[in-house]
């Protein structure tokens, strides 16, 4: 789980359940498995020259990827684990968040900087930069609201 926001950090603690495991949350907010539906959807990819639905699902997470690291206003990118060392320095600075608060998500986001790795295959940042303006819509539509 990466943290765009404190604010997200705080309401996403607030709102979460805290007998529940994340994936037994995940799964209820999941529609229903439908055949038919990933047969239209695998049918839909090959016909937009993807090999299969599960490529079409690792560019759209590698394009996610990208597109959070991209500053809207700049277009400059940045790497996933300095996002993260960047989130680490905003959020001890916040004297608006609690000790506990902090301890918390400080204790996440250190997880995720140690799994967090820079983008694979450079040439892909900038081929998402060339084309952002375009994307960014389609992004926002995917994007759960908050």
């Amino acid at each position: 789980m990466t943290c765009s926001s404190r604010l997200g950090l705080r309401r996403a603690r607030r709102e979460r359940p805290r007998d529940r495991s994340a994936a037994e949350q995940c799964d209820e907010l999941a529609p229903p498995y439908d055949p038919k539906v990933e047969a239209q959807a695998a049918a839909l990819a090959k016909k937009n020259g993807f090999a299969s639905l599960a490529q079409y699902d690792d560019v759209l997470t590698n394009i996610a990827m990208i597109m959070s690291g991209i500053d809207p206003q700049t277009k400059k990118f940045t790497e996933p684990p300095e996002q993260i060392k960047n989130e680490i320095a905003a959020l001890k600075a916040d004297k608006s968040v609690s000790e506990a608060e902090k301890k918390e998500g400080l204790a996440q986001l250190e997880t995720a900087l140690k799994m967090a790795e820079p983008i694979q295959f450079k040439e892909n940042v900038a081929l998402v930069l060339k084309y952002y303006d375009q994307l960014a819509p389609f992004m926002q539509e995917l994007r759960p609201a908050d």
